[in-house]
């Protein structure tokens, strides 16, 4: 599944996403607007002249599919579960000279992680019946936080 193409198609959208990223938010500072000072046709023309929407729309439905699980993995994913992570954390209060450390973000077999959440994140979403455009409309619409995480994932799956 994480074929060298996919890999490298990754790698090419969390670029883009980055560099979008820091075009259209070249100033740390928060900016305080009024509603009314929206522009909805540079919005429009934003999006419709964004390089990373342009390279999600090239992409066939598989492929669209597999970009947003590899950005929910980023997102969601938890080595551990909430009983293991309850113990751990009752052992490193009673214990602070001998902590167990947090489980490394690292997965032990990328491939089945992805094919254990692939379906789960095309039935959630009603994508298949809806078809590839709600996929890259999905992954788009997390332009801000999308290269956080593709490299979160990246780390999960060894990229």
């Amino acid at each position: 599944m994480l074929t060298k193409e996919i890999i490298d198609i990754l790698k090419k959208v969390h670029f883009l996403a980055k560099d979008q990223k820091q075009q259209r938010y070249k100033s740390d500072e928060i900016q305080e607007f009024d509603l009314s000072d929206i522009d909805i046709d540079k919005l429009f023309f934003e999006r419709e002249s964004s390089e990373l929407l342009k390279f999600l729309s090239l992409q066939d439905y598989k492929t669209a599919l597999i970009i947003l699980t590899v950005m929910y993995i980023g997102s969601d994913y938890i080595p551990e579960t909430e009983e293991e992570y309850e113990k751990r954390m009752e052992y490193n209060y009673d214990n602070p000279e001998d902590p167990i450390p947090a489980p490394s973000l690292r997965c032990a077999n990328p491939n089945a992680l992805l094919k254990e959440w692939l379906p789960m994140i095309e039935h959630s979403g009603s994508y298949k019946k809806h078809g590839k455009n709600i996929v890259v409309d999905q992954i788009y619409g997390k332009e801000l936080a999308l290269d956080e995480y593709l490299e979160k994932s990246f780390v999960i799956l060894g990229i």
